[in-house]
C-alpha cells in the first residue's frame, strides 16, 4: 500500500517544482491555454474570475505548506473539498446547505483525526451543476480539476485527488480524463451513480468506460451516490424509505387495503416499536 501511494506522489512533486515562483498571471494563462488546446472555452463560466483567483491563492498556499508532513496512519478515500466559488453555484448538496470549507481548517482536521493521506474530490452533482448545458458542463469539469490539482500540491505526500469528467458527454469526458491523469496527476475518477438521468450502465457512457480500460495504467473509479432519477410517478416522494412510503400512503396510487399492507410490512424495521394493530405508533 505504501509503495502504491508513493509512486503516485511523484507527479505532484514535479508539478510543484514547476509552479513555484510563477506569477498569478502565468498560472491563469497556463490554465486558459491548456483548456483552449482541448477546445474548452472557460470564459463561458460567469464565475471564472472568482474561481481563478481562488486557484491562484491555493497555489500560493501550496508554496507555503508543501513540506508539511501528515502525521496519521489512516487513509481517507472519501473526502470532499468545497471552494467558496463552487459553494456559490451549488448552495445545496443532497438537500442540505453546502458546507463551507477552507484548506487550513481541513489540514488541521486531518491531523486531529490521524489521517495521513486523503484522496479527495468535489461532491455531487460533480460538474453537472447546469444540467443539459454541454458547454458549461465541459468547462466546469476542467475548472474543478485545475483546482483539485492546486489543492493536491498543498501537501504532495498527503493529498491526492479523483478527477471529474463532463459525462454524459462521452467524447469530451475522454479528453478530460486523459488531461487529468497525464497532466494533473489525478489518481482516479469521481463518477456519480447517474449523470443527468444516464446511469453507469447506459449505452451512451460505454465509450468513456472503454477509454478508461484502454489507458496505459489501471484506473480507479470511485462511484458516489447522487439524486436518483424518479420518472413516471404521480407523486414526488422524499428519498428516504419511510418518507417514500408515507408519500405513497398519502397518494391515490393505492387502495386503502393496499396502503395498510404496504405500511405494516416490516413496520418494526422502519419505525421501531409498533402499535398493537401492526401500524407505526405515533409518538
Amino acid at each position: 500500500m505504501k509503495a502504491f501511494f508513493k509512486g503516485f506522489g511523484l507527479t505532484s512533486l514535479f508539478a510543484l517544482s514547476v509552479v513555484k515562483g510563477n506569477s498569478s498571471s502565468s498560472i491563469i494563462h497556463s490554465i486558459l491555454q491548456n483548456a483552449r488546446a482541448d477546445n474548452i472555452d472557460l470564459t463561458v463560466l460567469p464565475f471564472l474570475n472568482d474561481s481563478l483567483d481562488s486557484i491562484v491563492e491555493t497555489y500560493a498556499n501550496a508554496n507555503n505548506t508543501s513540506k508539511r508532513q501528515g502525521n496519521g496512519t489512516i487513509i481517507d478515500t472519501h473526502a470532499h473539498v468545497v471552494p467558496d466559488w463552487y459553494r456559490a453555484i451549488q448552495p445545496t448538496t443532497g438537500g442540505n446547505p453546502t458546507p463551507s470549507w477552507d484548506l487550513t481548517n481541513w489540514l488541521s482536521f486531518l491531523d486531529t483525526e490521524g489521517i495521513g493521506r486523503a484522496i479527495f474530490s468535489f461532491s455531487a452533482p460533480s460538474a453537472n451543476v447546469f444540467p443539459t448545458n454541454k458547454t458549461l458542463t465541459i468547462a466546469l469539469a476542467r475548472l474543478m480539476n485545475e483546482h483539485l490539482h492546486a489543492i493536491s500540491l498543498a501537501v504532495p505526500n498527503q493529498l491526492q485527488f479523483y478527477a471529474h469528467v463532463p459525462l454524459p458527454y462521452a467524447d469530451e469526458a475522454i479528453v478530460e480524463a486523459k488531461y487529468a491523469v497525464e497532466k494533473l496527476g489525478a489518481v482516479g475518477f469521481f463518477l456519480t451513480s447517474n449523470f443527468e438521468d444516464n446511469y453507469l450502465g447506459n449505452e451512451a457512457l460505454r465509450p468513456f468506460l472503454a477509454a478508461l480500460d484502454g489507458m496505459e495504467k489501471r484506473q480507479i473509479v470511485y462511484v458516489h451516490p447522487t439524486t436518483p432519477v424518479m420518472k413516471d410517478f404521480p407523486y414526488a416522494p422524499s428519498f428516504t424509505q419511510a418518507g417514500s412510503l408515507a408519500a405513497i400512503q398519502g397518494s391515490d396510487l393505492l387502495s386503502g387495503d393496499d396502503k395498510t399492507k404496504l405500511f405494516t410490512t416490516n413496520a418494526e424495521g422502519l419505525f421501531g416499536e409498533t402499535s398493537a394493530g401492526g401500524g407505526p405508533r405515533r409518538r
